[in-house]
């Protein structure tokens, strides 16, 4: 997302190393009778600390991109400055509901908003503005509810036990198990399989 993280934190554990040595190892091998001992526990104190506070990026990564993000969530959802009356949305929204009803194309993991919008002959940038004026999201989001609303169906129709949870998400859309358990857990709240289980459990 952005190039320079990695070559910062790349940098940072150059720098953590070169500290090391010259502070820790260095002292303890000193051929030259160099006047300065680094065996103090201030040294200890100070590697730790820098180490500390440079290894925290990478559990707390939003430190150095959080602002990023929201500035480009912002402007994915920004609403351009042309509109779309409420008659044409209404037709959108229709024309798409019965789309996805009849044919579910969101199931092909290839699906994409070009091929929405070719089939339906709608301009893309229509339907970028319909998803942001109605639903605050765009098509990638719109895309995974579809499919995650398909998987809670077929859990919810006893489907998993016939089938693995991860034979369900390929088969919902999701091309590996681990974007399945990602999303499935970012937008109902559980797990795919905590939420089997509390169905089956009903």
């Amino acid at each position: 997302m952005h190039y320079w993280i990695p070559g910062f934190l790349f940098v940072q554990i150059l720098l953590i190393l070169f500290l090391a040595y010259f502070f820790l190892i260095l002292p303890g091998s000193n051929h030259f009778k160099l006047t300065y001992q680094g065996n103090s526990p201030w040294n200890y104190l100070g590697l730790g600390s820098y180490l500390v506070l440079s290894l925290s990026v990478f559990y707390f990564p939003e430190f150095l991109y959080a602002p990023y993000i929201i500035a480009e969530r912002e402007a994915k959802l920004k609403i351009p400055n042309y509109e779309l009356s409420a008659e044409k949305l209404v037709e959108i929204e229709t024309k798409l509901d019965l789309y996805l009803e009849e044919y579910k194309p969101f199931l092909k993991s290839t699906f994409s908003l070009a091929q929405l919008s070719a089939t339906l002959d709608i301009p893309v940038h229509h339907f970028n503005y319909y998803f942001r004026k109605t639903q605050q999201s765009n098509f990638l989001e719109q895309r995974m509810r579809w499919r995650i609303r398909h998987a809670k169906e077929l859990i919810d129709a006893g489907k998993d036990k016939i089938i693995t949870l991860e034979a369900i998400g390929l088969e919902s859309g999701f091309q590996s198990r681990t974007t399945f358990f990602v999303n499935f857990k970012e937008l109902v709240g559980e797990s795919p399989s905590a939420y089997a289980e509390r169905k089956n459990s009903n």
